[in-house]
């Protein structure tokens, strides 16, 4: 399922004139808009960082926004965030990944400080938000 999703985002950055470079780096995933390259590592990245520079794109987020320290902070972050577990979630329910968030979490590379947010995505009451 991860190469499938790869293959996926690839042709999804392809349609924002991206392009996905597999590298050797020390942070999981980097979106350079000049060139414009999206840099993924898969011996240190997640399927999850690799979503959410996708959705840092696909919703013209750029730079950030003043501040030079924690990502929590950022809403641009968070709406990333979101909509990535939003997108990744939909993968794991049509290949019936199950009811465990911790196995989703673990699968995609979730940070664990993200954990409430994953819950609230299993949360059947908001399985059909958002999803068009």
């Amino acid at each position: 399922m991860q190469d499938d999703i790869i293959n996926d985002l690839c042709k999804m950055l392809k349609q924002h004139g991206y392009v996905l470079a597999i590298v050797n780096i020390q942070t999981e995933a980097y979106t350079d808009p000049v060139l414009p390259f999206v840099y993924f590592s898969k011996e240190n990245g997640s399927i999850f960082a690799l979503a959410e520079e996708y959705f840092h794109i696909e919703n013209e987020h750029s730079g950030r926004l003043l501040w030079t320290d924690n990502d929590e902070r950022n809403p641009h972050e968070h709406e990333a965030w979101n909509e990535a577990l939003s997108w990744l979630k939909r993968y794991w329910n049509m290949n019936e990944g199950g009811d465990n968030y911790l196995k989703f979490m673990e699968y995609f590379g979730v940070p664990y400080s993200l954990e409430t947010s994953v819950i609230e995505e299993f949360c059947p009451v908001n399985q059909n938000i958002n999803h068009a």
